[in-house]
This record gives C-alpha cells, structure tokens and sequence, in this order.
C-alpha cells in the first residue's frame, strides 16, 4: 500500500508539512516498512521519528510515552485497527505537546470498503470512517468530526480531507490503494493550542510591534527609517507611481522576500523599464543581485538609486556592504560614514562598520560602533552577536558568554533550537541524581570541542543524555562523563533538564584561567589504530596528517581553506603526508591523481572514530581550522594550526598557544589573504624539528 510514500508528494505542495506539522521530535504509529522518516529530507525541521509498531505494545494506550513529550503524531491506516478508535486518538492527543500536531490518514468507508462489511480488503479492519454523514452502510461507522468534536478543549482542526483528487470513481469494485495513485483516504490534522490561546479564545498575534531589526530578519528586506531632513530646503516629493507599477514593485518585493530572485529580478526591471528613475525598484535590485553573489551589478544599480536619493541611509550602507565584498575597505568605510553623516544614530551602518573595523582586527573601535548599535536599537541581533564575539577573541569571557546567546536568534539556530517541556540549566539547580540533555547545535568542531564539559555534569552527580550527529557517535565511546549518547534524529529518553552544548561554557561560568583543558579527552579505538598502522606501512619520514580545506559551504571558507598545491609546498624530502579529509575538492582530486607519494584515504574515513584512529597512528597534524583541528587537539596529539587574519573567536588573538589544547600550536596569518607566511613559518618548524 506504502499510503505514507504517497502522500509525500502531496504533503511537499503544502508548505505548511514542512513547516508547522512534521516539526521536532514526532511517532510515527504503525508505520511498519513505509516511514515519513524514509523522506526526512524533505522536512527538514523534523529532528527525530520513533516507529511504534505492534512489537512496542498497544497503540491505543502508548504506555511508554510521557504526557506532552512530542511536537507530532502522525499514523497512516491505523486507526481502523484500535479496539476504541476514540480513546486511541484521545491517548495520541494526550502525547502531544501544545503547539503540536496529529497527522492522522484513515481509510474513507466509501472509497475503500465501497460498501462492503466486514472488509473484504483487510480483515483486521474493526472501524469505518467518514468525514460526515447522518446515515452510513456500514454498521461500525464513525463520523470524523463528532470523533475531534470529543477531544479536550486545546484541540483544534486544522485540515480535514477526503483524499480522492486519485481515486478513479468510474471503476469497478477494486482495492485502489494497491495502485501507484490511489489513497482512498481521509486526512485530519489537529494541533493542540497553548493555553494563552485558549484563554484569549483564539490564537492573537502577540503584543507590540516589531522592531526594525525584526522587520529585516522576518522579510530579508530592511527598507530602514525615513532618511533625516537635509539643512537645505527638501526636494518636492516624487509623484506618485502609477497604480500598475506600484503594483508590480509591491509584487517584486514580495517575491523578493520569498528568495525567487528571477522572478523579482524580471519585475524590478519592468519598473525601472517604465520609471528609470525609481528609487526603490534600483535599490532592491542592486541589493538582491549582492544576495545573488554579483557585488559589482549591485554597486551599479546601489549607485544609480543614489544618484536618485542621495540622501538614504540604507542605500549606502547597502553599497559599503558590497564594495567590502570585492576588497574595497577604504570605499566601503567612506560609503557607512556617509550614512553615518546623515543619520548618526543608523544602526545597521554602525554595526556595518563595526564589521568591517573587525576585519582589520580594530577590536577596540569595532566593539565601540557594535555598542553604539545597541545602545539605538537593543534587539539589533547582528550587533550583539558581533559584540560577543569580540569579547571572547580578546578574552573577555564573563561578558562573552551571556552575549553569545544571542546566536539562538540568527536564522542557522532557529532550525536546531527546540523546547523539551522540562527546564533549561542554567547553572544553579542541582544536578545530584537528575538526567541532562545535552544536545551539539552546531559543526562537528563545535561539538568536540565542547564535549569536555560532559565530564563536569558528570561529576556534579548528573546523568548526562548527550544527542550529537551520528558521525560522531563511535568516536564519543570513550568520551568521559556521558551516560547515554543519542544520535540526532531518534527518539529522545525523559530528561529533568536540557542545556544546549555552546551554553555550558556561560553555565559553569568559564573563563581564560578556568577552561577545562586536559592533556586529552578523548581517546581512540585500539584495534583501529592498529588497523591503520598496518595499513601505512613503515614509515618513510615524519608521518604529517594534514587538512587543507573544510566545507565549502562554511560561510567563512575563502579566508580559512588553502589551495592544495599552495599547501602541499611542505612536502619535502623526510616528511611522509597523509591526507585526513574524508572528501575533497573536484581541484584538489585532480590535483592529488598526480601525486601518489601523498596518502589519501578519504572513502574509508567514514566517521570520526577511524579519523581519530588515523590520527593517532601520526606523528603530527598540520591543518586549517576545520573539525581536524579539535579532533587532534581533543585527542592530545601535536596539532599545528593555520589560522586566518581574522580567526575564529575561540583562537583569540596574539598567541600561538591555545588554551583549549595544550597540544595545539597556531600559525597566524600576518596580513589577509596571505598564507604564504604562515606556511614558510610551518615548513622552518618542520625542519627544526
């Protein structure tokens, strides 16, 4: 039947699946072989999926699943089974958290019973449904809506179906969902609303009214104050557009908004077409062709709204934003104080140039234009998350922390952020004899480098549930103080606490002098390491692991990854390379075909635990910063890394220490974009060692 399978398709033509109903941690009740998880790609948001079926006990009771533990329910073909099909969706109701979702699928009497009872399509059918009639056929028939009319109080129908847009009425009796097509069904979503909603006896959008800063991040389209009044007399006022083309801006924006950028590009264009001098339709252009990745179209079209409107703030600082993205710091710095000369007070210039002052590592004027962002506008997201990392690069841990909370703001997080029904610790409450969730938010090098502080939940009397990507799963085996590890994606166990994995550090109050920095904290398997030393054989020179390069799609990429050709300048006469990277560049591939004295044994690295094993079977590791560096450096091995001008704020600056590892030694990049000095200070390390 596979009726889960094909709904999908369906499903991916409602957003709203993606987005509102398959997010979380859900259970799928008897899904047998066909799964929703089959197609978690395509619900992205949804972070685990149990399958319940008959050897996990009785559908209609769920013994082992708490009150209010998951953000969805779905069931596909279920429901007909239970003895009391009401108490079952009752119990399922029950389970859900509010603000979640049951997804229910059941078979409509008509279109697959067809009349016939008991079935002759299932003999373990014990119920029939309908949507709504008065009178059925069927003498065990249910009416779906006096079924949701006996729910508790929090529950309210979202979506009710008869799924026939396949079902071929003009056929004789057969049983349509053994067809590719056929559904023959009825689908029912309910969510459980929270208990303000009920209160207020509807669901109000919330109090206030949004910020500037909010309006940016809700639409990707800040289109900032109304410019300040100039000292000369001000320009008559534009005419008004004409109803069609301000029809069509208004329709270019929000495709705009949307990310169909052909589409707002095609619209755009037809206004300037018609209007050559319209401001906004110049400005928006410019600004998605930036979004785009073309920083120079978009200073044309920037500069000619300019050359329109002077006097916009946002123009401006929209045009230093792309000449700082081709190299033009002097004219990017000259286009945010423009800004600032006419409205002194405009935040995202400020924060602008702060970003801009940071990548010259001016932390001192940077932090001072992040502050002053804040001080006109205190939910600037961007400036307090930027102000964060200035204090933890230079240092300052115990104003870092706090402010580096502001990260669960920016659209990455939001996807990762959940909430468990249980307390977030904070630090203060009292671990002895309670379970933690601790759950990696980030990339694997976050999550080994932060791993550390399961041992110190550990020995507050914690038993610590730590969820983490699954490649790193047999690697955290020897990682002290977890009681269960959890791959992301299954089904989490009651926990009396969650804390997310970058927030321990603000949790234990971590500062430089009070980083837990052992020698080692992780160990790799024996047998593995065994195994990859049998496999290089005898060694022919120091044996260097290296990693050149890390995920193209880091946002971070072109200033922290090194041309393999420009890297392997290192391999001279004595040093044996072994490349760590489990998948490279279509360049550097080609590149490495021609060079068999280099290890590279990317297909067979399929975790962190034969990485690490690898690792260990090396005498030293020089790499970019990447997951390679904190793997190395967690497993106490001599690591060198080759930091960019501008580091990642947890190598601070002016030290070629860590305080991290104690293993860890950094090569820093003296002016931007040059690696050549870093790695001539690497290659005279080599040979003096």
């Amino acid at each position: 039947m596979k009726e889960a399978s094909k709904s999908v398709v369906r499903r991916l033509t409602d957003v709203r699946y993606a987005t509102r109903f398959f997010v979380g941690q859900g259970i799928d009740i008897g899904a047998g072989s066909d799964p929703v998880s089959l197609y978690a790609e395509q619900f992205p948001l949804m972070t685990a999926l149990r399958v319940w079926d008959m050897p996990d006990g009785d559908a209609q009771k769920l013994a082992t699943i708490a009150d209010a533990s998951l953000d969805f329910v779905h069931s596909s073909h279920c429901l007909e089974h239970m003895v009391d099909p009401m108490a079952a969706l009752q119990r399922w109701f029950e389970v859900v958290k509010p603000g979640g979702h049951l997804v229910i699928l059941i078979p409509d009497e008509d279109l697959y019973e067809q009349g016939i009872w008991p079935s002759n399509k299932n003999n373990d059918h014990k119920w029939t449904f309908a949507i709504y009639k008065k009178k059925s056929w069927s003498p065990k028939s249910l009416n779906v809506i006096e079924m949701v009319a006996k729910l508790p109080e929090p529950a309210e129908l979202i979506k009710l179906e008869k799924l026939d847009a396949s079902y071929r009425y003009n056929l004789p009796p057969l049983d349509q969902t053994l067809t590719p097509v056929g559904e023959c069904a009825i689908e029912m979503v309910i969510r459980k609303r929270l208990p303000d909603e009920i209160a207020a006896g509807g669901r109000l959008p919330r109090k206030g009214t949004l910020s500037r800063t909010e309006i940016h991040a809700l639409t990707g389209i800040n289109l900032g104050p109304a410019p300040a009044p100039a000292p000369a007399p001000a320009p008559a006022a534009p005419k008004p557009l004409p109803a069609n083309l301000a029809a069509q801006l208004e329709q270019a924006l929000k495709r705009h908004q949307a990310q169909d950028y052909a589409g707002a590009e095609a619209l755009y264009r037809a206004v300037i077409a018609a209007d050559p001098e319209n401001f906004d339709a110049n400005h928006l252009l410019g600004v998605l062709y930036r979004q785009r990745g073309d920083s120079q179209t978009a200073i044309a079209f920037i500069g000619k709204a300019l050359a329109i409107e002077p006097r916009a703030c946002l123009a401006h600082t929209h045009l230093g934003n792309a000449l700082r993205d081709l190299g033009r710091e002097d004219e990017a710095l000259a286009a945010y104080e423009k800004a600032l000369s006419i409205d002194p007070k405009f935040a995202d210039a400020l924060y602008n140039r702060g970003n801009l002052r940071l990548e010259a590592l001016d932390t001192k004027a940077a932090l001072t234009d992040f502050e002053k962002a804040i001080a006109v506008e205190p939910q600037h997201m961007e400036a307090n998350l930027h102000s964060s990392f200035v204090r933890l690069m230079t240092g300052d841990f115990k104003r870092g922390w706090p402010q580096y909370e502001w990260r669960w703001h920016e659209d990455s997080l939001l996807r990762v952020k959940r909430e468990y029904g249980v307390p977030r610790w904070t630090g203060t409450a009292d671990l002895k004899g309670k379970r933690i969730l601790v759950y990696a938010e980030q990339g694997f090098g976050d999550t080994i480098q932060f791993a550390r502080y399961t041992k110190i939940l550990a020995a507050r009397g914690a038993f610590v549930v730590f969820e983490v990507q699954p490649a790193l799963v047999a690697l955290f085996a020897s990682l002290e103080g977890v009681g269960q590890l959890v791959p992301q994606g299954q089904l989490l166990p009651p926990v009396d606490f969650h804390c997310p994995l970058l927030s321990l550090p603000l949790a234990f109050k971590t500062e430089l002098a009070t980083i837990p920095a052992a020698p080692f904290y992780l160990k790799a398997d024996a047998a593995k390491v065994a195994a990859w030393r049998h496999r290089l054989g005898n060694a022919t020179g120091k044996r260097i692991g290296f990693a050149n390069s890390g995920r193209p799609v880091h946002k971070n990429d072109r200033n922290r990854s090194i041309k393999l050709p420009d890297f392997m300048a290192l391999a001279k006469q004595g040093r044996q390379f072994v490349c760590l990277q489990n998948e490279l560049r279509v360049e550097d591939q080609a590149w490495l075909a021609g060079q068999p004295d280099i290890a590279y044994f990317g297909p067979d690295l399929v975790d962190f635990s034969q990485t690490a094993a690898l690792v260990e079977a090396l005498d030293l590791v020089v790499t970019v910063d990447t997951s390679i560096a904190h793997l190395a450096g967690a497993l106490g091995k001599p690591t060198w890394v080759l930091v960019p001008f501008k580091p990642d704020w947890r190598w601070l600056l002016g030290r070629s220490d860590s305080p991290w590892y104690p293993s860890m030694r950094l090569f820093r990049q003296t002016q931007r974009g040059d690696w050549q000095g870093p790695l001539a200070d690497v290659d005279a390390a080599l040979g003096a060692a």
